[in-house]
């Protein structure tokens, strides 16, 4: 009977720790996820004078291979050419400033 109880006792406390890390680890990328939209949208109203009509969608992304803050990017399509993609990221670890880091062939490409 100790037995069972002390088994018990590990798989609960196995499952507990599972559920606590997952929190801590899924919390922080939503917000930084959530920053990191609003700061490219204020980077393209701002620095390059777009309004919110002239963008079509804004996706940020993480990246589990990346390290850093390098692992979150964000994709931004614009009306005028939905066929493309523009990625952005934070400068050199910089959570203040925007940079872009590519021009690419996106999802809404019209086939």
């Amino acid at each position: 009977m100790k037995k069972k109880s002390v088994i018990l006792s590990i798989v609960s406390l196995v499952i507990i720790l599972a559920a606590v890390g997952g929190y801590l680890y899924l919390t922080p990328r939503a917000s930084i996820e959530a920053q990191m939209e609003k700061d490219v949208r204020d980077y393209l109203y701002t620095e390059h004078g777009y309004t919110g009509k002239e963008i079509l969608e804004v996706d940020t992304r993480f990246d589990r291979k990346r390290t850093g803050i390098e692992r979150y990017q964000t994709i931004v399509y614009f009306r005028d050419e939905p066929e493309i993609d523009y990625g952005y990221q934070y400068e050199n670890d910089d959570k203040r400033k925007i940079e872009p880091s590519y021009i690419g062939s996106g999802k809404h490409n019209p086939e």
